[in-house]
């Protein structure tokens, strides 16, 4: 409630991607404090011999690109595996200064439940009580508090937000849409040139999806479409408007960053992309930017470098590199996101690397934007950094 610190606890068996699973299907930007507390005990253990299984469906939900992917995701999880382990917890309280505030069931995974609770602000040390279906009671605890809690932003929390997929919501110019050929991945990617499959390819708006779909299939949207549409958007109510990458890249989604400090040329450039946050501030809209600091794309002028120079490049350790001389696309010779050889991960716990992505966000916050979606933030090496702009 508003003027009131709100805590969100939650509690997990520690099982591999349920703290992922959690913040891909709960909305947390309306909390201010999200508490996630990893128990084991007999309460919620998976059989041995399932755990890699479900650990590895979970991965279909954490991966999702949003909410509602997360949400399927989560219910053909469900489907699954709901009937394999039947729920062991009756009843669940907090504990705090003596009196017991209830939690309630959030969701529900093979062998794992989430529950949560509401708790005021400025509480103390506090305990969680399970009471199982056959009466039995377990306390664990206590816990305190974070010291210094992460503080809620109001209109992320209390706004409407509409996130676009720049590429697939609209083409406003239609002129620049051969440009996204010129820099895709397949141009780096020497393990897809050496091999038979479909190239990448432009489309018309209304042609159905190729086997590229995902990546490599474009439809034309733009940042001019965008910028078409905003009264459109402001129509529905729209507060807070979330575009998916729209820096330089080898894909359509974008999240195979070539160049961090360069608009897409498939969607614009920083001339267009300043109209669009002027007059989405006139109409009363902030703008959040999609950032990727856990890896790149083939193409980034750095891991470019890694290629042609090897252990000389000054950018060597910006990446994990198990052999050289490589093919670019050949994930077996580095460190990928998922193990994907067209997403070579960063180091981001070299001082360097993170100097640069800092300074990369503090850039486009001072352009103009108004906050930061940061990519898969748990995979990010040493990623509790805070910004100052």
């Amino acid at each position: 409630q508003r003027g009131l610190r709100r805590v969100l606890l939650f509690i997990t068996d520690g099982l591999p991607g349920m703290e992922e699973a959690i913040r891909r299907v709960y909305p947390l930007a309306q909390w201010q404090v999200c508490v996630v507390h990893r128990v084991r005990s007999s309460l919620a253990q998976v059989r041995a011999r399932d755990r890699a299984l479900l650990a590895q469906d979970l991965k279909g939900i954490y991966g999702a690109r949003s909410r509602v992917e997360a949400l399927e995701a989560l219910e053909r999880l469900k489907e699954a595996w709901g009937s394999r382990y039947p729920s062991l917890v009756a009843a669940s309280w907090v504990e705090v200064e003596g009196k017991r505030v209830p939690m309630h069931l959030q969701l529900s995974f093979p062998g794992s439940e989430v529950w949560r609770g509401t708790l005021p602000g400025g509480v103390g040390a506090y305990r969680i009580l399970v009471r199982t279906q056959d009466g039995k009671e377990e306390v664990f605890g206590p816990f305190n508090p974070p010291e210094r809690p992460f503080a809620e932003v109001a209109w992320v929390g209390e706004g409407v937000g509409y996130q676009i997929f720049p590429e697939r919501f609209y083409n406003g110019d239609p002129g620049n849409d051969a440009l996204a050929l010129e820099t895709d991945e397949y141009r780096f990617n020497q393990v897809w040139q050496r091999s038979s499959g479909p190239k990448p390819h432009l489309s018309h708006w209304s042609d159905p999806p190729s086997p590229l779909h995902c990546c490599h299939q474009y439809f034309g949207g733009d940042l001019a479409g965008v910028l078409a549409k905003l009264p459109y958007l402001k129509a529905l109510g729209v507060s807070v408007l979330y575009l998916n990458p729209i820096f330089d890249s080898g894909s359509a989604h974008g999240y195979d960053t070539h160049d961090y400090l360069k608009v897409s040329p498939k969607f614009g450039d920083k001339s267009l992309l300043r109209k669009l946050l002027d007059e989405a501030h006139r109409l009363g809209m902030r703008v959040i930017f999609d950032f990727v600091p856990n890896h790149t794309g083939l193409g980034f002028w750095a891991f470019q470098d890694v290629v042609r120079r090897g252990p000389r490049s000054p950018y060597w350790n910006w990446y994990f590199i198990k052999r050289w001389p490589f093919v670019p696309g050949d994930g077996s010779a580095y460190e990928g996101w998922w193990g994907l050889g067209s997403l070579p991960k960063l180091n981001t716990a070299n001082p360097g690397v993170k100097r640069y992505l800092m300074e990369v966000a503090k850039y486009w916050v001072r352009f103009g934007f108004d906050g930061v979606r940061v990519d898969v933030p748990g995979d990010v090496l040493n990623g509790r950094v805070k910004i100052y702009v």
